[in-house]
């Protein structure tokens, strides 16, 4: 397999399954600040654009986080990455979607790439700093939930590396 991904991204989470579960993967590094992503010969694999980006085996191509995490889990079971209950998979897809969709997505990124939200320099630093009060918020509700658990969905599971 071989896994695209950017230092500082979500697609770090996806690296740490891909170590967890054993299988051998390379890894190939992507320029995001320089627009690689944009670029052929990725572009070509994956035209969205983004990471994590994983080609299997087969030279099938995944993209999107849980997708990525849930095949990983799904494809490797000794690793014990899928939660053994109905609630604990619902209560892990849960925080993998708060996860990407709001701390990654609405936090981290507007704090990396101010310039994707507002074109006007000026107006980046508002952009950051509300950023940093979304990632802080959506720690804060993790905090909550792992004050009474261990892990997010009880035993340690793909939710864990998002």
């Amino acid at each position: 397999m071989k896994l695209y991904y950017a230092p500082g991204a979500c697609s770090m989470g996806i690296h740490i399954l891909l170590e967890e579960v054993g299988a051998p993967f390379e890894l190939a590094k992507l320029d995001l600040k320089g627009g690689e992503q944009r670029r052929a010969p990725f572009s070509d694999v994956n035209p969205k654009g983004k990471v994590p980006t994983l080609v299997r085996d087969d030279g099938s191509v995944l993209t999107e986080y849980p997708a990525i995490a849930l095949y990983l889990a799904r494809a490797h079971p000794a690793a014990n990455l899928l939660p053994a209950t109905d609630e604990a998979m619902i209560r892990a897809t849960e925080a993998i979607d708060f996860c990407v969709s709001t701390i990654h997505m609405q936090g981290f990124s507007r704090t990396a790439r101010p310039d994707n939200f507002a074109p006007n320099a000026a107006d980046h630093g508002a952009v950051k700093a509300r950023g940093q009060e979304i990632m802080e918020k959506g720690f804060a509700i993790l905090d909550r939930r792992l004050a009474a658990l261990d892990w997010i969905a009880g035993d340690y599971s793909l939710a864990d590396s998002a």
